[in-house]
């Protein structure tokens, strides 16, 4: 009987350390969430198309060329003209939970200014899509809705499923014409498992999303107009406690530039505070038991005596919990923080005193 039950443990706990993450509408980000990305124009000679269940996906070598962060803030602090219309309990379709702003992008047409741009997005158990957006197109803000959300995500994402959507959009531009779109996703959960990024490892769930896309533009200064075709390709690893794929690669083909692959991935942790002098001068970090679950013990060497701050913080960089201990140890420092009370996942851990900081990943099962 005892030789059975060990099995059958034996067995729950392989099964629990290959199984599939659970992704939910808990995951999506809230207003006052950040992720920071390192970011790269190619992928060099991996197959990013392969895929499958329990499959090891290895981009370690991948090499960043820029940074980039993502914000997440209230609807409520984007520009009036933008609350009238993403914030109106009226129009629940596209009554947006979260609004995001986003980088200035050079217009893929002539004539055409996009600036000071937000995306709006809608939360809910069951999906997360994106309602619309905002920009001053040639310097008038315009609040342009999504005829239908684009729906990025059905919860809960399982592998082997797949879903499709339709949006479109169009708006009339002072001083250029009239530009429309219309879009297609298809969704496929074509795999999991595990994913090695410069960063770190993660369990995760792919989602490929194949976005066919139909442009129409009329130039009133040239009184004509075109359209053209073009296809953007998302692969995105999702895992568990973190608002944003932890990797993804987009590739654009069609339209009326190159075909184009854009590569990002979380490196919340990549930051000018972890120096090699800063680490130098607070050695040896031990972070134990890690994996860990309500309570861990952290080791390190100090080079005086000090006051030391360990802070918690989370991967959108708000601080979670913070300890203040004295210390009267050249050498060896070893404290205790208990009743964690964590979600699983992975945490950025902060060591610091008035001189010098290290910041080490926690991981909390």
């Amino acid at each position: 009987m005892k030789k059975t039950l060990l099995f059958l443990s034996c067995l729950f706990i392989t099964f629990s350390l290959i199984a599939q993450p659970s992704i939910t509408s808990s995951n999506m980000p809230v207003s006052g969430d950040s992720v920071r990305f390192l970011t790269a124009t190619g992928v060099g000679t991996i197959d990013y198309t392969l895929t499958g269940a329990n499959y090891s996906w290895n981009y370690s070598s991948l090499v960043d060329n820029s940074t980039k962060k993502d914000t997440f803030q209230s609807v409520l602090t984007t520009p009036f003209t933008y609350i009238a219309t993403f914030n109106n309990p009226l129009d629940q379709t596209h009554m947006a939970t979260v609004a995001s702003p986003q980088p200035a992008i050079a217009a893929p047409i002539p004539n055409l200014q996009i600036t000071e741009q937000y995306n709006f997005y809608k939360k809910s158990t069951p999906e997360f899509s994106q309602v619309g957006f905002g920009a001053k197109l040639n310097g008038i803000p315009l609040p342009i809705k999504f005829d239908n959300p684009d729906v990025w995500y059905k919860f809960p994402i399982t592998y082997g499923t797949s879903d499709s959507c339709n949006s479109a959009y169009s708006v009339s531009i002072p001083s250029f014409g009239y530009y429309g779109e219309t879009r297609k996703r298809v969704n496929n959960i074509d795999g999991w498992g595990t994913l090695i990024t410069p960063f770190d490892t993660f369990s995760v769930i792919r989602v490929k999303s194949t976005n066919y896309i139909h442009d129409t533009i009329f130039m009133d200064t040239l009184g004509f107009g075109f359209q053209f075709n073009r296809v953007e390709t998302e692969y995105k690893w999702l895992a568990n406690g973190f608002k944003e794929p932890v990797l993804q690669i987009v590739k654009r083909t069609g339209g009326m530039g190159p075909a184009s692959v854009s590569v990002s991935w979380i490196d919340t942790l990549h930051a000018p505070n972890n120096s090699i002098n800063q680490i130098e001068s607070l050695t040896d970090l031990e972070i134990y038991p890690n994996p860990a679950k309500e309570k861990i013990n952290i080791r390190f060497s100090g080079n005086s005596d000090s006051k030391f701050k360990i802070s918690i913080i989370s991967f959108t960089g708000q601080l979670i919990r913070e300890e203040l201990f004295d210390s009267n140890n050249l050498g060896n420092n070893i404290f205790s923080i208990s009743n964690l009370n964590l979600k699983s996942g992975i945490y950025p851990v902060k060591i610091s005193n008035s001189k010098y900081s290290v910041t080490k990943k926690m991981i909390i099962e």
